[in-house]
């Protein structure tokens, strides 16, 4: 005996009842509306007796060095995943047309995000570096 075949009911739907309206806004006073903050007693912060001291420059250093390591890492990390893609494309695409196509569409991605990328290098660590240099060299 076979088990009874269903059939998917069709899907009705129910026009909106003509009651339904938008709730109606509270009448609002000509007052202005004061935030939750106007209610608020104000805070003082007494000023500190010690401003606070520039950073040291072996802390300065320390800093530029750790930023330093960083950029390094990401740079080896970046270019030893350079080295596994060629293997990986071409276990995915092998060589023919497909790998073609890739290539081609990949390269104006790549060039614009490299042009992007060492226009902000060069806008922003170089200048920076630079005057580290000179202020190194004037004391």
């Amino acid at each position: 005996m076979t088990p009874p075949r269903r059939v998917a009911q069709p899907v009705v739907f129910r026009p909106l009842s003509r009651d339904v309206r938008p709730p109606v806004r509270p009448a609002t006073s000509s007052r202005p509306i004061k935030s939750a903050a106007a209610h608020r007693p104000e805070r003082s912060v007494p000023p500190s007796p010690h401003p606070a001291a520039p950073p040291s420059p072996r802390v300065a250093r320390s800093a530029l060095v750790s930023a330093s390591l960083t950029v390094l890492v990401a740079f080896v990390f970046s270019r030893l995943l350079g080295l596994w893609r060629p293997s990986l494309l071409a276990a995915t695409f092998g060589n023919g047309p497909a790998a073609n196509a890739f290539q081609g569409a990949f390269a104006v991605p790549d060039f614009i995000f490299n042009l992007v990328v060492g226009g902000a290098l060069n806008s922003a660590f170089i200048p920076v570096f630079a005057e580290l240099l000179g202020n190194r060299r004037d004391s």
